[in-house]
């Protein structure tokens, strides 16, 4: 069954590794030289492509390709490289989910940090084909920080009220401090990026600029440290069903892929 996948990928800043740096220079300057651009989880490779590349860079490095280490790479406006390395087993540096994308991811980033990408459809037009995020890891944490005391206030307070959305915000404070846990691993000096990835898939290309899914969580989030915890519950209630929505057209989709 194919699944419709996000990421939550983590890009340490190179010049801050002690291990691996030298290896991690040569391999970003062969990479972009053999495929003229970064790595990242939007680049494609057809039939023997990444085998071939991968040849050649066991060659140019002199090792053999069973040694080889690879990795994804960003880097920013001032030519400052970032990289996030591949492992073969549970990745440290990448959460992933399928087929939604968890309300507290959104909790790292604020509507400025958010991009759209696009591509190419003939006749010199353009058309939108996904979302990403993207902050300094400091940043990320001061917000999912912010995030994870609004709600933890807001279930004690929200509790005492009798409202019932304090049973929601217990969900929601475990995957906070789940990622605030995870990030606590990094170099603060890093990025995280959230990549919608195949979700974008089932929001309409018209509807990708309209995809506020942030906003939306911040505005959650404002009204329950204002105590509107009706409003808010409510507010969250939408969010939430809107979400499972997509999970169910992505689910659906997979199960009549599977099925021919």
């Amino acid at each position: 069954m194919l699944m419709a996948n996000s990421v939550l990928v983590v890009y340490e800043p190179l010049n801050e590794l002690i291990e691996k740096k030298d290896y991690w220079k040569k391999y970003i300057d062969f990479y972009e030289k053999y495929w003229d651009g970064p790595s990242s989880f939007q680049s494609v490779w057809f039939g023997k492509e990444f085998d071939d590349f991968r040849d050649a860079l066991s060659e140019h490095m002199g090792m053999d390709k069973e040694f080889i280490e690879d990795c994804f790479f960003i880097k920013d406006k001032d030519e400052n490289y970032y990289i996030s390395p591949l492992t073969e087993n549970a990745n440290p540096y990448v959460f992933s989910s399928e087929n939604y994308i968890p309300p507290e991811w959104f909790m790292l980033f604020s509507t400025d940090d958010k991009k759209l990408s696009y591509t190419h459809t003939g006749y010199g037009a353009i058309s939108q084909d996904g979302i990403y995020y993207d902050t300094y890891i400091s940043r990320a944490a001061k917000s999912i920080s912010k995030a994870g005391l609004i709600i933890k206030n807001g279930i004690e307070r929200s509790a005492q009220t009798g409202s019932s959305v304090s049973g929601i915000l217990d969900q929601l404070h475990d995957g906070v401090e789940n990622i605030n846990s995870w990030l606590s691993n990094f170099n603060q000096k890093g990025i995280v990026v959230l990549n919608y990835g195949d979700i974008c898939t089932y929001i309409p290309n018209y509807s990708l600029t309209g995809e506020n899914s942030v906003q939306d969580i911040w505005d959650i989030l404002s009204l329950i440290e204002k105590g509107s915890y009706d409003e808010a519950e409510s507010k969250l209630n939408i969010f939430i069903v809107k979400w499972q929505e997509t999970f169910s057209h992505a689910t659906d989709a997979a199960s009549t892929s599977t099925l021919q």
